[in-house]
């Protein structure tokens, strides 16, 4: 049973708009907003790595929210100024009261 008090977080989920470039390839112009559900966030933790030379921060992080089936891993989630890449969609299936998304932050996919 969902204790609706943990939910006490509001988030914004957003689907990037993109744009065929003459090369090709897709780029990401913009975001369009899907859903501001309330979540029970967590964050898992946080790291430090280099690449390209460069040291990047990357953080980890879990939004529990509502059961939805509209969530996929090419949206994101925007929470207190920072743009979280969906990693995973975990939908609890047996009672369908809640979908966790796995979260990184850092290793932006969209604007």
């Amino acid at each position: 049973m969902i204790n609706i008090g943990e939910y006490n977080r509001q988030i914004r989920i957003e689907r990037p708009i993109t744009e065929k470039q003459p090369s090709g390839q897709e780029k990401v112009i913009g975001r369009v907003l899907v859903a501001e559900p309330w979540a029970k966030v967590r964050v898992l933790n946080g790291k430090e790595y280099i690449t390209s030379g460069a040291e990047v921060a990357s953080t980890a992080a879990s939004f529990r929210i509502r059961w939805r089936s509209d969530i996929t891993t090419d949206m994101c989630v925007v929470y207190a100024g920072a743009v979280y890449d969906i990693e995973a969609v975990l939908p609890d299936m047996a009672g369908r009261e809640h979908v966790d998304l796995a979260c990184t932050v850092g290793k932006r996919k969209t604007p």
